[in-house]
């Protein structure tokens, strides 16, 4: 791609888990993670800062994790949708399914 240009990159680990990677060539930042057991992390910050904000899957209720999302506000919603790479269009229903669906 272009110099500068934002990139998404994958990486495999050993272990099993699965890294997920956004920026430009040289300063990308893990943006998520997946665990063997299907626990799936996501993280927030600069390069070598990131910090874990959300972690859904196996060790958290999916309930809750929709209880959370329906309380939000739909701004809220379609920040987290932005975040996670999803579509930010819809009502607020459709943005909870989006992000459920993740």
């Amino acid at each position: 791609g272009d110099k500068g240009a934002e990139r998404a990159v994958r990486v495999e680990l050993p272990d099993g888990n699965v890294s997920y990677f956004e920026g430009e060539q040289g300063a990308e930042r893990m943006v998520r993670m997946e665990l063997p057991d299907g626990t799936v992390l996501h993280y927030e910050g600069e390069r070598g800062a990131e910090e874990r904000v959300v972690q859904a899957g196996a060790s958290e209720d999916k309930a809750a994790v929709e209880k959370r999302y329906k309380a939000m506000r739909v701004a809220e919603l379609k920040s987290e949708c932005e975040r996670l790479g999803l579509a930010t269009t819809g009502v607020k229903a459709a943005l909870v399914a989006r992000l459920l669906a993740a």
